[in-house]
């Protein structure tokens, strides 16, 4: 909690599979990101970061 909250990123990708097993990921997981753009590759698919002067730029492959 208190890393999440330090380091208030612009930007959470999480990697998992659709559908899968184990219910990734957690609610709490996505409650500690609440103020943060989540990409996730089960709803969003291929995820690509641009990094450059100062700026971030993402697309996904899937509209979620």
């Amino acid at each position: 909690d208190a890393f999440a909250a330090m380091a208030s990123p612009a930007y959470a990708i999480i990697s998992a599979g659709e559908g899968n097993w184990y219910g990734h990921p957690h609610a709490r997981v996505l409650e500690l990101f609440d103020n943060t753009r989540i990409l996730r590759t089960d709803k969003h698919g291929c995820i690509t970061l641009y990094l450059g002067e100062g700026k971030i730029h993402a697309e996904h492959f899937l509209e979620p």
